[in-house]
């Protein structure tokens, strides 16, 4: 019989953030008679991640497997992590969070107890030592992959990112198929497979359950904390959110964003009235400026490729030109990628 449980963490060259990650699993709370599994994916590595986790191995009482991964990218790494994962339940962890000592009881007895097709955890901050910012607002914490909508369990009905403390079973994964990056043209910073994947679910009729007691704490890097570094961010958060909305018209999405506008400018006010040229201010507007550019820029998107869909294209054919032949995954059933769309409200 296979573990119960397949931890998947990708990492690329972040070898003494890793090891904070392998020695948080090897202090949780043991559960007698479950058996589960590590599995760790060192993506295009040149620094000592292998020897680290080489080192480290004897401290964690579970399986670890230690695989390499050359095609670079994170989706390429956790698809590589899936395709070796074992496990009835399978855990995605970033490679710069710490698990709490309760996490993987937590865990457990969430799919026990809910039987959830998806579990998105609660993520913190952790600032290590770093002060925060006078300037940075609690809205900007999504920006850094927090996720903490209280204290309550609760079904999602929209999707969000949450790939640094997140679970599926291998029921739904089959599915809904492996990750895949369908903001790799259009973003810089925002690849959107764990959104995407926990739309697929949504559009499967899954369940999607937030729980709030699968805590993990998200590594703070100084370089991110710059008001330039959020507005990349959320530009590319905004311009997912009609990315990946593809099949709804796009009269729709133009009202959608319409709504937005009004808000935006009454927030945006507010703060300024409240603090007069303060920089928590300026960089809260700053950075809500840009998530509504990336809405526009996305809702552009969506109308082109709208309207190239209705063109007919002829292919042309040339002498001396070899067809390649598609790469096929066997098993793998995938939703196609415009037939996903998050649930309605009610």
């Amino acid at each position: 019989m296979g573990p119960r449980l397949s931890v998947c963490i990708p990492t690329h060259n972040r070898a003494d953030l890793l090891r904070r990650t392998l020695r948080s699993l090897a202090a949780i709370q043991p559960c007698p008679g479950v058996a589960w599994e590590i599995i760790v994916v060192a993506n295009c590595c040149e620094d000592d991640t292998l020897r680290v986790v080489k080192n480290i191995a004897p401290e964690i009482r579970v399986p670890l497997v230690l695989l390499e991964e050359m095609e670079k990218g994170v989706v390429a790494a956790r698809n590589r992590a899936v395709r070796q994962a074992s496990g009835e339940i399978i855990a995605f962890l970033d490679d710069d969070v710490q698990v709490s000592p309760l996490w993987l009881r937590e865990l457990l007895n969430t799919f026990d107890a809910e039987q959830p097709d998806v579990m998105v955890g609660r993520i913190y901050l952790d600032w290590h030592g770093l002060s925060k910012p006078m300037w940075f607002d609690a809205s900007m914490g999504q920006y850094l992959a927090q996720v903490d909508l209280g204290d309550i369990p609760m079904l999602l009905q929209n999707p969000l990112g949450a790939a640094a403390n997140l679970a599926i079973t291998r029921d739904m994964l089959q599915r809904t198929g492996e990750f895949r990056c369908p903001l790799e043209r259009c973003g810089k910073r925002t690849a959107g497979e764990d959104t995407d994947l926990i739309a697929r679910a949504m559009r499967l009729n899954g369940r999607v359950l937030y729980a709030p007691a699968v805590t993990v704490s998200h590594y703070v890097a100084p370089a991110r904390l710059t008001v330039r570094y959020l507005r990349g961010v959320a530009f590319d958060v905004g311009m997912a959110e009609y990315l990946m909305s593809p099949h709804v018209k796009p009269g729709e999405l133009a009202a959608n964003l319409v709504k937005k506008i009004p808000r935006l400018i009454e927030r945006s006010l507010r703060w300024l009235l409240v603090f007069p040229f303060h920089r928590r201010a300026a960089a809260h507007l700053r950075v809500s400026v840009a998530k509504t550019r990336g809405n526009i820029r996305g809702l552009l998107l969506c109308i082109c490729r709208g309207v190239l869909r209705r063109r007919t294209i002829v292919p042309l054919v040339r002498a001396g030109l070899t067809e390649r032949p598609a790469k096929i995954v066997s098993g793998n059933l995938a939703v196609p990628s415009d037939d996903f769309m998050p649930r309605p409200h009610g």
